[in-house]
C-alpha cells in the first residue's frame, strides 16, 4: 500500500434636496479582490429660509468584498526525469490560484497504475518556488493555502521590475518570495505594501459632516521568474480587476524498484485538486515516473596463447588466456559490480614477467597478473588485495581479492571490482551501454 506521505471605485449615490454634491466613491469590478473595501459617501446640501446660508450633512456605507472561489489550475511544471531502478526521481506540479483572495485547497495524489515496478518510497512537499523557496511536508488531501488579489493599475516597468497597485488591505497571503501568475505569466514577488483603506467617520443617520480617509492602494513589486515563464514584467493598459494568483508547487519524490530485466517500469500518479469546501474540483492530470531496468551480461572465452589457437585444447606447459566480457546493454546503470572468478584446477596463475606486468619474482604482492579495459583505458591488476589499480583519466577502478605475497592457488577466489567509484572491496557503477573486458593467463600444469 502506498502512503502519500483592492481599491474599488463605486458609483456615487448622492441624495440632495437642493443640489447634488460630489461624494467620495470607489468602484467595484467583477475581479475585485477579497477584503477590498467599497465605500460610499452620500451628502445632502440645503439652505435655510433665507436661501443664502448653506448647510450639509453626509453619511456613508461600506461593503467588504468577500472570497469568490475558483478551481486551481493544475499542470506539470517539471516532469519526472527517468532514473535507474531503486533511485529517486522528482516531479513538480504547479498549482495556481484563480480566486480573488486567499483560499484553502486540497490536493489528492493517488497511485493510478504500476507497471513492472514496486514503489519503496513516495513523499510529497509543497514548495513556494522551484528553487530557493520554502518547503513544507504535505500529506495528500491536506490543507493548502494559496493567496490572490487583483489589479487596480500598473506603474511603468523599470530596471526589470514593476509595481502593481492593488486594493488596500488585499495582499491576501501574497508576500516577498511568492510566485504569482498574471494573465498566464509567472513572476517573482520582491516587495509588498498593504496600503490604507478609505474610511468615513459617519455611518447611518447624520445631521452634519464627518471626515474622510482617502484610500492609498497597496502594491506588489514583481520581477522575472527564472524558473517559470522567465519573462520580465512589462504590463500595460487597463488591467483593473485582473487576478493576481499565487502559485505553489507540489513536489513528488518517488522511488521504485523495477521487477524486470528486459523492460522499463513506470509508476503513474493521478492528481486532482479542490477547494476545502469541496465545490471546485479540477480534472485529473497524470504524472508518470519511469525507472530503467538493468541487465548485465557476462561472457568468457579462452585462447591458447602458446600455440596461438582459439581452441579449447592445450598440453602441459601451454599458457591459456581467459577473456571475460561484462556488458551493460540496458538503459539503466548497474551498481556495485563485481566479477567472481577462480584459477581453474590443473593450472597455475601467470604473473610478473610472464604476464602483463614487469614485477619481480614469482608470487610477489606487487606483481601484475591481469588487465581490465573499459573501452578506452586499460589498467593492470596486481596480486596485492589492498591495492586499487587506477589510471589517470580513466573511470576504471579495480580491486583484487587474494592472498598477499603468494601466487593464487587453483580454486582460490579472485574478485574483480569494476566501474566508476569502485574500491578494492566494493564494485562501482557500470553505466548503461558500457563494456568492461578482463584478461588473465594461466599455465597448464
Amino acid at each position: 500500500m502506498r502512503k502519500f506521505v483592492n481599491l474599488s471605485l463605486c458609483a456615487v449615490g448622492a441624495l440632495a434636496l437642493a443640489a447634488l454634491a460630489p461624494g467620495y466613491a470607489s468602484a467595484a469590478t467583477p475581479g475585485s479582490a477579497a477584503n477590498a473595501k467599497i465605500l460610499n459617501i452620500v451628502t445632502v446640501t440645503y439652505y435655510d429660509a433665507t436661501g443664502t446660508n448653506l448647510h450639509q450633512a453626509a453619511t456613508s456605507t461600506s461593503v467588504t468584498v468577500t472570497l469568490k472561489q475558483s478551481p486551481l489550475t493544475v499542470a506539470t511544471a517539471v516532469a519526472f526525469p527517468n532514473v535507474d531502478s531503486g533511485a529517486t526521481t522528482t516531479s513538480l506540479v504547479a498549482l495556481t490560484a484563480n480566486a480573488n483572495g486567499s483560499d484553502t485547497y486540497k490536493v489528492t495524489l493517488t497511485g493510478a497504475a504500476l507497471n513492472l515496478v514496486t514503489p519503496t518510497s513516495v513523499t510529497t512537499n509543497i514548495l513556494t518556488d522551484v528553487t530557493g523557496g520554502s518547503s513544507a511536508s504535505y500529506t495528500s488531501g491536506g490543507d493548502l493555502v494559496l493567496g490572490a488579489t487583483s489589479i487596480v493599475s500598473v506603474q511603468a516597468a523599470s530596471g526589470g521590475s514593476q509595481v502593481i497597485n492593488i486594493p488596500a488591505g488585499s495582499l491576501n497571503g501574497i508576500q516577498n518570495g511568492s510566485v504569482v501568475v498574471i494573465n498566464n505569466i509567472s513572476y517573482k514577488v520582491t516587495g509588498t505594501t498593504t496600503g490604507t483603506q478609505a474610511g468615513y467617520t459617519v455611518t447611518g443617520l447624520s445631521t452634519g459632516l464627518g471626515s474622510a480617509t482617502v484610500e492609498t492602494p497597496g502594491s506588489i513589486t514583481i520581477t522575472t521568474d527564472p524558473n517559470g515563464s522567465n519573462q520580465a514584467p512589462n504590463l500595460s493598459g487597463s488591467l483593473a480587476g485582473t487576478i493576481v494568483g499565487e502559485r505553489k508547487y507540489l513536489e513528488i519524490q518517488d522511488r521504485a524498484v523495477v521487477s524486470s530485466n528486459s523492460a522499463n517500469g513506470t509508476d503513474t500518479f493521478s492528481i486532482v485538486s479542490d477547494t476545502k469546501t469541496g465545490s471546485n474540483p479540477t480534472g485529473a492530470i497524470t504524472d508518470a515516473a519511469t525507472f530503467f531496468f538493468v541487465s548485465v551480461s557476462i561472457n568468457k572465452t579462452v585462447a591458447n596463447v602458446t600455440n596461438n589457437a582459439a581452441g579449447a585444447t592445450g598440453k602441459p606447459g601451454d599458457v591459456l588466456e581467459y577473456t571475460i566480457t561484462v556488458n551493460n546493454a540496458s538503459a539503466g546503470n548497474a551498481g556495485k559490480v563485481s566479477i567472481a572468478d577462480a584459477v581453474p584446477a590443473y593450472t597455475t596463475l601467470v604473473s610478473g614477467l610472464g604476464a602483463y606486468g614487469t614485477g619481480g619474482g614469482s608470487g610477489a604482492a606487487g606483481e601484475k597478473f591481469a588487465t581490465i579495459n573499459d573501452g578506452t583505458f586499460t589498467v593492470d591488476v596486481t596480486l596485492n588485495p589492498s591495492d586499487s589499480e587506477t589510471q589517470t583519466g580513466s573511470p576504471v577502478v579495480t580491486g583484487f581479492g587474494g592472498t598477499t605475497g603468494n601466487a593464487i592457488a587453483a580454486g582460490t577466489p579472485i574478485t574483480f571490482y569494476v566501474g566508476t567509484g569502485a574500491t578494492n572491496a566494493l564494485g562501482g557503477t557500470v553505466a548503461a551501454t558500457k563494456t568492461y573486458t578482463i584478461k588473465y593467463q594461466v599455465k597448464i600444469n
